[in-house]
């Protein structure tokens, strides 16, 4: 039986070693599921040195897709809602408008395209941490884990042909999603 969804939430970054997401129909949880995929758990796995070797893009883009393969294929998706919460996509969001400073409520219900985050990932993996943290928008703490945060949300949004994504501000909680979005 195929389910149909109105939004899903994923969490790219809680404490960076996994990937949480919540599924949910007409604000009533389907599912919730984790994968370990995280931006740290990622980079401290397979980035040894920066910019990254092609060796070390192409072994953490397969673990990754990889990794993707165990969401559940029941789940039909195209032209449902993502959002994103935590770091990696609050991240991106600020580095999408150039925020220097950070400013949460120009983050809060952005919208990002994939080709956005392409864009900007591909910045992203030319450079340096330090180089990245001259960026307008990256937080320093996350300048050498944003590259495979990025990477994760590309892998995810082009795993489940998804074209945009919604940030939310807010933490994992499912009624705050139905609120704040």
């Amino acid at each position: 039986m195929l389910k149909i969804v109105k939004f899903l939430l994923v969490d790219l970054n809680i404490g960076g070693g996994s990937t949480e997401f919540i599924i949910e129909k007409q604000k009533k949880t389907l599912q919730i599921f984790s994968i370990n995929i995280g931006s740290v758990r990622m980079t401290e796995s397979f980035i040894s040195r920066f910019p990254i070797s092609s060796d070390e893009y192409s072994n953490i883009k397969h673990a990754i897709e990889y990794s993707l393969n165990f969401i559940p294929s029941n789940l039909e998706l195209q032209g449902k809602t993502l959002v994103g919460v935590a770091g990696t996509v609050t991240t991106l969001a600020a580095m999408a408008q150039k925020l220097s400073p950070y400013d949460p409520d120009k983050v809060h219900k952005y919208e990002i395209s994939i080709e956005k985050i392409i864009a900007l990932h591909e910045e992203i993996r030319a450079k340096t941490p330090e180089q990245i943290k001259l960026m307008k928008g990256i937080q320093p703490a996350r300048s050498d884990v944003i590259l495979a945060g990025s990477l994760i949300c590309v892998l995810i949004m082009n795993k489940l042909s998804l074209k945009s994504l919604i940030v939310s501000e807010s933490e994992l909680l499912e009624g705050i999603i139905m609120k704040n979005i």
